[in-house]
């Protein structure tokens, strides 16, 4: 699959540390190397979103957006940010994209 980064995820992934940031670089080429979702380790569709998915990372979340073959990281988070229940998912995900809102 083809793979775009988006700068949030990029302003994200910076503040890391470095063992972190190694183990993101490992994720993201399991990504490339992926054929279709369901081969992804821990990858969920996020609720209310039309094409928005998550994969864990240890204790850190990594956003994403699938179209058209291509994964487009959005945002790189701790894992207590990705809380799905009803008013914490708007306001934890409310910044992740408008794009993503039926």
């Amino acid at each position: 699959m083809n793979i775009e980064i988006r700068k949030s995820f990029q302003k994200d992934a910076l503040k890391l540390p470095s063992p972190a940031q190694v183990q993101l670089s490992k994720v993201i080429d399991h990504l490339s190397r992926a054929k279709k979702l369901s081969e992804l380790s821990s990858c969920k569709k996020l609720t209310g979103f039309k094409n928005a998915y998550r994969v864990r990372m240890g204790e850190y979340r990594i956003g994403f957006i699938f179209e058209n073959e291509t994964i487009e990281l959005v945002r790189f988070w701790a894992g207590k940010r990705f809380i799905n229940t009803s008013h914490r998912k708007a306001c934890s995900l409310a910044h992740f994209s408008n794009r993503f809102c039926y």
